[in-house]
């Protein structure tokens, strides 16, 4: 039930992030296309059209600021009578747990769980699986850059573009994220399968593209980025949260994805220093522009379908062998 919950909450989340991703490139697009409008028309400059874009963006950091300014003066919320003897008891049994273990756990449980957690084939391999997932999804920075290069759209109609990506996103989350804790063994690698090759494929459809092999239409250039977006966003966020959250619990399962947050920010540090040198260097020619970075994403979608399904696959066997001790015990 517990795995349920979590599942459905992670969506919400995730949601919500990608709501944000998609209405923020359709009002960048928007901005973008009526100042170039104008610039067209010769109402205006090309420097006082990027100054209006500019401003437009500096005054919507006002509204998270008022968001967070506001519910940030809420009060909790009182608890009911049986979610304050579900906590009482969970606080006890963890005091409990607590005695029996050395001071440092005490003072430091949740890297002491982080620590045990260093020991399993498990983590790491959700570790390796999330940051390849994070370079993989994060592509949607270089979305407007690409359509720009490789397909000549606008500035406006690439920014629409990275919108249809965070919409590829959103639809995922919110078809399968609430499900996926019912899913049995074979269905979840079947599903994870599925969605990672699908990524995979995407990254090699742009791949012969920018190479010169095959040639895609915006059109369907714009299918694939939505259909990149649906892939990964789930394998990206519900398995390795759920592992975060059921093995830190309440004190560790934060410390554990910040870990995996790190992995993957370092990874994409790596990633999109390299994108932004071989955009530099590779002049006019199309290939050697694009062609090393979807090499990179194809190498992440591959990476991470065989870490996540033997993740899975872990978790699955460890799950069987905790049954098989309860049907000794009784």
């Amino acid at each position: 039930e517990n795995n349920t919950v979590w599942s459905r909450k992670i969506g919400i989340l995730a949601i919500a992030a990608r709501i944000g991703n998609a209405a923020a490139f359709m009002g960048f697009a928007s901005v973008l296309g009526w100042s170039s409008a104008r610039q067209l028309g010769g109402a205006g400059s090309s420097g006082g059209n990027w100054r209006l874009v500019f401003g437009t963006s500096a005054l919507f950091q006002l509204v998270p600021l008022c968001l967070l300014s506001y519910f940030g003066r809420l009060r909790p919320m009182k608890k009911d009578t049986t979610t304050q003897k579900d906590d009482s008891t969970a606080i006890a049994t963890s005091t409990e747990t607590r005695k029996t273990s050395s001071k440092t756990t005490a003072t430091f449980p949740s890297l002491t769980i982080l620590k045990s957690q260093f020991k399993t084939p498990t983590f790491y391999l959700h570790l390796l699986s999330r940051s390849s997932l994070m370079v993989y999804g994060s592509f949607l920075l270089f979305v407007p850059t690409l359509m720009t290069s490789a397909y000549s759209m606008s500035f406006s109609s690439s920014a629409r573009v990275g919108s249809i990506f965070a919409l590829g996103a959103l639809s995922s989350v919110s078809l399968l994220s609430k499900h996926y804790t019912s899913w049995s063994f074979s269905k979840k690698m079947c599903i994870l399968s599925a969605l990672l090759c699908t990524s995979t494929l995407c990254a090699v459809s742009q791949y012969l593209h920018v190479s010169s092999a095959i040639t895609l239409s915006p059109l369907v250039a714009a299918l694939v980025m939505f259909t990149w977006g649906f892939s990964f966003s789930l394998p990206f966020y519900i398995p390795p949260s759920l592992y975060a959250l059921e093995k830190g619990g309440r004190e560790s399962s934060a410390t554990i994805a910040d870990v995996f947050d790190f992995g993957g920010f370092g990874l994409l540090a790596l990633f999109n220093r390299y994108v932004a040198q071989a955009l530099e260097r590779g002049g006019g020619s199309l290939g050697a522009k694009w062609c090393g970075c979807f090499g990179w994403l194809i190498g992440c979608a591959l990476v991470s379908w065989g870490s996540l399904c033997g993740a899975v696959f872990l978790e699955e066997r460890r799950g069987k062998k905790k049954e098989e001790e309860r049907a000794k015990e009784m």
